[in-house]
């Protein structure tokens, strides 16, 4: 099983989309946990909403982002993959994907990319991957020598780290909120481990409807 952590800020009705996509398509796969955050009350009875339908989870009320993010990096699980609740899983996912972690070259697994990725919303240019090998299921490359998506491991959109790997960056890194979080990540681009693999199609999407956060003016809700 693989520890899932998935961030939310008043957005109720698109985070129980994504619980229900994985209830779909990668049931039994993650032991999550939500970290949300609403600004008032009619946000929060949305969310008591959706922590009476999804019972089973852990949820956690934001009071110190940071400080209750590495909480829920204490876990006995051996790996992690953050998700933010504008997030869809719409392809099947399944543990096998975890095969691919145990060689030790590689630094994550994404479910967000693959040869079906060939546009960069956040940048508005194509991304280039230049595969290393690829199978039946699964392809690889070098993402310091791969462009855009490809060329972006430290995500926090569907991307499975090493729990041990991804705490010790996080640990070292200043952040306040999802978005600094994984901004500031960033520094260190120069990971000595530069494998990603993926599935040959992507099996998560995110859904760019609107935007919450007010420090990174992200593109949003352009086309419908």
């Amino acid at each position: 099983m693989i520890n899932a952590i998935i961030f939310s800020f008043d957005r109720a009705m698109q985070l129980h989309l994504l619980l229900e996509s994985i209830e779909k398509n990668a049931k039994g796969i993650f032991n999550i946990n939500v970290l949300y955050k609403c600004s008032n009350e009619e946000f929060k009875k949305s969310y008591d909403l959706l922590k009476d339908r999804f019972n089973e989870i852990n949820w956690v009320e934001e009071t110190n982002f940071k400080e209750q993010a590495l909480k829920l990096l204490e876990t006995d699980l051996s790996y992690t993959c953050f998700f933010t609740d504008d997030d869809i899983i719409y392809n099947t996912v399944n543990e096998n994907l975890i095969e691919c972690l145990n060689d030790n070259d590689v630094f994550c697994f994404s479910l967000r990319l693959g040869f079906n990725v060939n546009h960069c919303y956040t940048m508005k240019c194509d991304n280039i991957l230049i595969p290393d090998k690829q199978d039946d299921k699964y392809v690889w490359w070098n993402w310091s020598k791969s462009y855009a998506d490809f060329g972006y491991p430290l995500s926090v959109d569907g991307h499975v780290f090493r729990t041990k790997e991804i705490k010790k960056l996080i640990k070292a890194t200043s952040f306040f909120n999802p978005n600094t979080l994984e901004g500031n990540l960033q520094v260190f681009d120069n990971y000595p481990k530069e494998i990603m693999v993926a599935y040959k199609t992507s099996a998560l999407v995110n859904s760019p409807n609107n935007i919450v956060n007010q420090t990174h003016p992200n593109r949003k809700g352009e086309n419908f």
